[in-house]
């Protein structure tokens, strides 16, 4: 193998660990939560905030659109705004009153909802609900390429973006999956090479004190051994001088015996 390969593979190595793979999942993830919240934040301020046009770039554009047409239909725009409107499409727009807007805000409020249980349902690395969530914004993507218009160019970039990340993330889900046991989980082999310095030391100091404790016990093992032979070798010289006295005294007795019969 060339060095120019070894060098090479802590960098292949690196780009598809777990680590580095379980954050590409979770920026995907972060995506679709970015997604709903600057949605959710668009359509309050299409309802409540009207007409100045200013919305969050980072955000699904079919709820919003949907908010769009709730207030225009149900009459909640300026007097200048339908005139506006009039003369470009060349009729005057119907007023259905403030039911169809309440209707549209339900909707938009779904989709919202959607995507929030795609972000919070992929999580332990459930790859399929990110997959939902990029194919739903895939769609509002090609629907924001329809309402193309010289305001919407700098929507489809920041869509792609967006694109670009969870589908980063679905694809380092499925690396995750694929990864073998032997990569998920390292096993911790204790060898001298591995064990520091100062573990090192200690293993040795207690070996040490093992062996002088066994060393000890063997010396006043041997010490135990040699006073109990000691013991045992005085032992029959100390009978025969207790004895001795008993047999000096036994002639004496058979003279006196003697003398008496006598």
């Amino acid at each position: 193998m060339t060095p120019e390969t070894n060098a090479s593979r802590p960098s292949l190595a690196g780009k598809n660990s777990r680590a580095m793979l379980q954050g590409k999942y979770n920026a995907g993830r972060v995506d679709v939560l970015l997604i709903a919240l600057f949605t959710l934040v668009n359509i309050i301020a299409a309802a409540f905030a009207t007409e100045d046009g200013t919305y969050f770039l980072f955000c699904a554009m079919i709820p919003y659109y949907f908010v769009l047409l709730g207030l225009i239909l149900s009459g909640s725009m300026s007097q200048d705004f339908y005139n506006e409107l009039q003369e470009e499409i060349g009729m005057e727009t119907p007023v259905f009153g403030k039911s169809i807007l309440y209707t549209m805000l339900v909707i938009a409020i779904i989709i919202i909802v959607v995507y929030l249980l795609m972000w919070f349902l992929s999580k332990n690395n459930r790859v399929g609900f990110l997959v939902a969530a990029l194919v739903l914004f895939g769609i509002d993507t090609l629907f924001t390429l329809f309402m193309l218009n010289s305001a919407a160019i700098l929507d489809l970039a920041i869509h792609a973006l967006a694109i670009w990340g969870i589908a980063r993330g679905v694809v380092a889900g499925y690396k995750l999956k694929k990864l073998p046991i032997e990569e998920e989980r390292v096993p911790f082999e204790l060898t001298l090479d591995n064990t520091p310095a100062s573990e090192t030391a200690t293993a040795d100091s207690l070996e040490g004190a093992v062996g002088s404790e066994t060393h000890a016990a063997s010396d006043s093992s041997v010490n135990t051994a040699a006073s109990q032979s000691s013991e045992s070798a005085e032992g029959p010289d100390s009978s025969v001088a207790s004895d001795s006295p008993d047999n000096s005294d036994s002639p004496d007795s058979t003279d006196s015996t003697q003398n008496s019969d006598t």
